[in-house]
């Protein structure tokens, strides 16, 4: 025992030596520390405990704080050094490169020193290495690439080393395990790589303060654990990837001072955010009011953008704001009410805007301590019931001067002797406490204050010349108007009022090209003129046509009160066309234009397809020019559907979109057609953007030749006319035949007289009208174009930017998408010229008439009409080929013009002869029954006023918008869309009728293709077969036979599918047998078959269009009979009753088998057998005898 237990201690003891011995830590990991002590100056570091460099038998140990032993800031581990922490120790100098010998080593953190230099490179071969810190140092010469091999990195901290400068390396996206990286405020430049999308763990990215540019990844989106995005103070540009709304761990969110560019996405998906600025960038578009999901949010900046709209009225939602800044916008509209639920808010700032209207009471959130919406259109009337208590609760906080000017800037031409009232607050928006002071400036004079002058109007009742001047008022408060304070200092000014004295009221209007409807006029063509204006009183139109000198009269026409003349010009040059306006007082205003007439020897004046093939031209540039902006690039090979319909047109073969380019905003924007090189001179398109605004029209009069690259006027949106557009390998003129072109635009009444049941009716049509045409077009290769435009609830305002332009409709899914989407909000829109009054036919039909690619017929449906310039709107209507010839009114006064059919409601509140302009001042909005459908409208009024059941039916309307005589009427035919109308009592025939629209307007071959022949499809309204589903049909057959047999051979009904509406041999896709089959029963057989209607998503023309069931007799002259013919749906079933026709007695009924049940009755009525047909026949299944009832099984 003795000698074992010996034994076990000198184990031991030998044990205890070894660990010993492996503890100390290499002489290379030593001396990497002693050099890092001497290269950053380590006799000056403040806590250098046990950093024995001078001593070679000093051992590196761990530093214990406790005790105060060790070596400062240094961790060993089994004889490794592992830690070292340095921060805040005074190290001055460069690090040196014998670090890469700690080679277990997991943290280096050295932050708040004075370290100077570059990262050496041997830091970069620390494998192990977690936790990298050298924030708040000098550290230059960049971010090396090296970082991308330390693939164990959880944290890079390298903040406030303000010249690292240099990029951030892509070979950063090597580190998966990385979950901090602190850049700000390093003078980095370049773009943020995609990469970083590969950092799938990463929680935390500060970039910020640095000189990045570029986009923002859309890769970052892949970062489903980031909790911070800080890239504030930067130069990064172009538009916020939608990829980032899905981060639902992201809490704070900061791009402010950026250049960013396009709208904000939702960021729906951020659902722990507490903090979202994006404040002093560049974003235009809608504030999302999908933010009002983000329940979370504290702290909302979005100020100093050019955002615009209505502010949100769900980000009432946000019961955890703190703070909202919306400041420095272009919003407009009034201040939601639901902020009155926002109890957290303290600070809300919404100056430099456009809001106006008043403001929602807010004295009920005690948090709020900051109020500022100084810079906006708001009125005293907008805050007066609420102005003591912020007073008192804000004091200076609250600030709301200076406001901008009220009403708008208006000149009135009176004459002399006549009485003239100048209003301050025209829609009546006052408070009764306010003073007022109207002033007069007679040319660039100091303006005067007008004595008495200090009513909210201020009329002049015998005008002379002296009164001729520039006049506006000034309005003040007792209260709110605050001296004291410059931002509490509210006076608000009225926008000037330009008051002209003569003897005649000028007449205001233009002089425009009605015919031919193009930019280009040409030598020996006939040129139609038209003067547009919204006075009634014209007594006469003396036209002069002036040679290119301007002073040479070629002719003159007197045209009375018609308003059109033409001319034909023989050789090219400038000319003046000159119009004396007479009215009804004698008075006469001159207007004149210029045109240019051209010798037009381009192959594209007189060549229809050279317009359709300039509009696929455009569509193709406006998508790729907004798909450069919001994404950023174009691929090589790219080849979307606009480029698939052009491409027929383009001299590259199999042509594509290569080396796209973008300078940037009104910078050049170019791309080739095939890989031609990307030498300025080799490039097919170079086009110069403005800002982003779309392309509606060029002037291909200049084409030539598709080999000769040629500069084309183009006109943008804003109508600016850009005259450098460069284009080559696109032929204009091509010989071949397009296949089947042409332009159907729908306009749309958008008013509150259509309720949302007769919307639903007309939504179904357009759905079903636009799926047809995607079809055909797919299907034949056809080039059937679709604009959707809806009215405005005034004249002028057009909606622009909402209505969908002639489009090829496709199955594409974002086309069709794009009609869908438009379709689904009919009705369900808010903005600028929308509002239960948007039925101004003037409105829509102007977008109609002046659409780049002009339209074979326009379909406006609508219950009524309004107007506030009636002769503006008979003009507008004198451009349809429907409008009558004044002096022929069997003839079309503008035979070229598209075709105008109306789709209306027959009784209706509608314009004509007896409406007076302007039309706005009809009746006031709460009486008129265009905007308030439920009134009930007396048709008697006072003198002078006029109002909007001047017609009461569109038959009388039209007969006077279209030109027709007083003994004429408008042609009205429901399915003709030849005519000009049709006055319906309802929309039910849009919902019953899933092909009105597709085959009447290919019945009068505005479209392509042909109608279903309804011999085929009798009724297709009550039951019509789906593709893709499965029927039952079912019937009995007989033959005329004395054979017995046990079954029939000559009956049979065939089923034959069609991929077209003309159901020709050529359109078959299937056909189909159905037999007889199972036990003859009384000499009649049972034909029953389970069929599916084909369809294809993929291949439109293995889809079905129409059925044919065909009843057969193979026999030829042997009879056959058919008899209860069924078909139903698979899941459903059927029965059939029969009754006497005199006793109305049931006699029999078929089961949802077709299988026969028979009652017979005796003479009193008493039912006394009941027989049933089945498999083995007619059987007897109940007998009724002297009152007992016999069942017989």
């Amino acid at each position: 025992m003795e000698i074992k237990l010996r034994s076990l201690v000198l184990t031991v003891f030998l044990t205890l030596c070894s660990l010993n011995i492996f503890a100390q830590v290499s002489a290379d990991q030593r001396q990497a520390l002693i050099d890092l002590y001497n290269s950053t100056n380590g006799a000056g570091w403040t806590n250098k405990t046990g950093w024995d460099v001078n001593n070679p038998n000093a051992v590196v140990t761990s530093w214990n704080a406790a005790t105060q032993t060790g070596w400062y800031g240094v961790t060993v581990h089994n004889g490794n050094v592992i830690y070292i922490s340095l921060n805040n120790n005074n190290l001055v100098g460069n690090l040196n490169n014998s670090l890469k010998n700690l080679k277990n080593l997991l943290t280096l953190s050295c932050s708040g020193n004075k370290i100077t230099g570059a990262i050496p490179s041997g830091v970069f071969e620390l494998q192990y290495l977690q936790y990298f810190n050298f924030n708040d140092n000098n550290l230059s010469g960049g971010i090396s690439p090296l970082f991308g091999n330390l693939t164990n990195i959880i944290e890079i901290r390298l903040s406030n080393n303000v010249n690292l400068g240099g990029t951030i390396p892509t070979e950063l996206g090597n580190l998966t395990k990385l979950d901090r990286l602190n850049f700000d405020n390093c003078s980095l430049s370049g773009s943020i790589p995609a990469s970083i999308g590969q950092l799938i763990n990463l929680t935390s990215l500060y970039v910020y303060n640095n000189n990045l540019t570029g986009p923002i990844p859309a890769t970052l989106g892949n970062l489903k654990k980031l909790n911070i995005i800080w890239a504030h103070n930067n130069k990064l540009s172009e538009t916020i990837p939608a990829t980032l709304s899905g981060l639902k761990s992201v809490t704070s969110f900061n791009l402010q001072n950026n250049q960013l560019t396009g709208s904000i996405p939702s960021l729906v998906g951020m659902e722990k955010i507490i903090g979202i600025d994006l404040s002093v960038n560049q974003l235009t578009g809608s504030i999302p009011s999908e933010f009002g999901y983000l329940t979370t949010l504290q702290n909302l900046a979005l100020q100093g953008n050019q955002l615009s709209g209505n502010i949100p009225a769900s980000l009432g939602n946000l019961s955890e704001l703190v703070g909202l800044s919306l400041s420095g916008n272009k919003l407009e509209g009034s201040i939601p009410t639901s902020f009155q639920s926002l109890a957290k808010l303290k600070r809300l700032y919404l100056w430099d805007n456009k809001l106006s209207g008043a403001i929602p009471n807010l004295s009920g959130l005690n948090n709020l301590s900051e109020f500022l919406f100084e810079n906006n259109r708001f009125r005293f009337a907008d805050f007066e019931a609420q102005y003591a208590l912020y007073k008192q609760k804000m004091g200076t906080s609250f600030r709301y001067a200076p406001q901008a000017k009220t009403d708008v800037e208006e000149t009135i031409t009176k004459t002399i002797g006549s009485p003239v009232t100048l209003k301050m607050y025209t829609d009546n928006r006052f408070t009764q406490t306010e003073t007022y002071q109207w002033y007069k400036q007679v040319g660039t004079g100091v303006a005067q204050p007008i004595a008495l002058a200090t009513d909210r109007t201020y009329t002049i009742n015998n005008l002379s010349s002296n009164d001729q001047a520039d006049y506006y008022c000034v309005a003040r408060h007792p209260q709110i108007t605050n001296a004291s304070v410059s931002w509490q200092n509210l006076i608000l000014t009225r926008n000037p009022i330009h008051l002209k004295v003569t003897n005649c009221v000028p007449i205001s209007g233009a002089i425009r090209v009605l015919e031919p409807n193009t930019n280009v006029l040409c030598v020996s063509n006939r040129v139609y003129f038209i003067f547009e204006t919204g006075v009634s009183n014209i007594a006469n139109h003396k036209w002069t046509f002036y040679d290119t000198n301007g002073s040479t009269v070629l002719q003159t026409q007197t045209t009375g009160t018609n308003n059109i003349a033409s001319f034909t010009y023989s050789s090219a040059g400038d000319y003046t066309v000159k119009v004396e306006v007479t009215d009804s007082n004698g008075c006469v205003t001159t207007f004149t234009k210029l045109i240019n007439v051209r010798e037009c020897n381009s192959c594209t004046i007189n060549n229809p397809k050279s317009q359709i093939i300039k509009q696929l031209y455009i569509n193709l540039l406006n998508h790729l020019l907004t798909k450069m902006i919001t994404e950023g690039s174009i691929p090589n090979g790219y080849n979307p559907q606009e480029l698939i319909d052009l491409a027929p047109y383009i001299t590259d073969p199999n042509p594509r979109i290569y080396n796209a380019y973008f300078e940037g905003l009104s910078q050049n924007f170019g791309f080739s057609f095939a890989d031609h090189g990307t030498d300025f001179q080799n490039i097919d398109v170079i086009f110069r953007d403005h800002n982003g605004v779309l392309v509606t029209d060029m002037d291909i009069s200049v084409f030539t030749s598709p080999d000769e690259p040629t500069l084309y006027p183009t006109v943008y949106e804003n109508n600016t006319t850009e005259l450098k557009h460069k284009i080559h390998h696109i032929n204009f003129c091509p010989v071949e035949e397009i296949q089947c072109v042409s332009h159907i635009a729908i306009v749309v009444d958008e008013s509150g007289s259509i309720d949302e049941t007769e919307a639903r009716k007309i939504r179904k049509q357009l759905k079903s009208f636009i799926k047809q045409q995607a079809d055909i077009n797919d299907s034949e290769n056809y080039n059937i174009h679709i604009s959707l435009i809806g009215m405005s609830d005034n004249d002028a305002d057009l909606r622009a930017s909402e209505h969908i332009p002639a489009t090829r409709v496709t199955n594409n899914s974002g086309v069709l998408g794009m009609f869908n989407q438009w379709i689904d909000a009919y009705r369900l829109r808010s903005g600028a010229g929308i509002s239960p009054a948007s039925d101004y036919w003037k409105s829509g039909l102007t977008v109609a008439l002046n659409a780049p690619m002009k339209p074979n017929a326009v379909v406006m449906i609508t219950d009524g009409c309004e107007t506030a310039n009636v002769n503006g709107l008979v003009n507008t209507m004198k451009k349809f080929s429907n409008y009558r010839d004044p002096a022929n009114v069997s003839q079309s006064l503008t035979p070229n013009g598209p075709h105008l059919y109306v789709v209306g409601i027959e009784e209706g509140y509608y314009v004509n002869q007896n409406t007076v302009s302007p039309f706005s001042k009809v009746l006031p909005r709460n009486q008129d029954p265009n905007f308030v459908p439920e009134l009930a409208i007396s048709a008697t009024m006072a003198t002078g006023r006029v109002y909007s059941t001047a017609a009461v039916s569109l038959r009388n309307s039209l007969q006077f918008l279209l030109g027709y005589p007083t003994n004429q009427y408008p042609e009205a035919d429901i399915n003709h869309f030849t005519k000009d109308y049709y006055g319906h009592a309802d929309f039910n025939l849009l919902a019953s009728d899933a092909r009105y629209f597709s085959d009447k307007l290919a019945d009068g071959n505005y479209i392509c293709g042909e109608a279903i022949d309804k011999n085929i499809c009798d009724d297709c309204f009550s039951f019509q077969p789906e593709p893709g589903k499965e029927y039952v049909i079912s019937a009995w057959v007989k033959e005329e036979t004395k054979l017995q047999l046990k079954t029939y051979e000559n009956p049979e009904i065939k089923i034959v599918y069609y991929n077209n509406k003309r159901a020709e041999s050529s359109h078959i896709i299937l056909t189909d047998t159905a037999s007889p089959s199972g036990e003859i029963i009384d000499g009649w057989q049972r034909i029953v078959k389970r069929f599916r209607v084909p369809k294809s998503e993929t291949a439109p023309l293995s889809s079905t269009v129409v059925i044919e069931f065909v009843l057969e007799n193979k026999g030829g002259s042997m009879p056959v009979y058919f008899d209860d013919v069924r078909i139903h749906p698979l899941e459903g079933s059927m029965k059939a009753f029969v009754y006497d026709p005199e006793t109305f007695k049931l006699m029999s009924e078929l089961d949802e088998n077709n299988y026969a049940t028979f009652y017979e009755y005796d003479n009193e009525g008493g039912l006394v057998r009941v027989k049933k047909e089945t498999e083995k026949g007619i059987k007897t299944i109940q007998e009724t005898r002297s009152g007992n009832i016999i069942k017989i099984n």
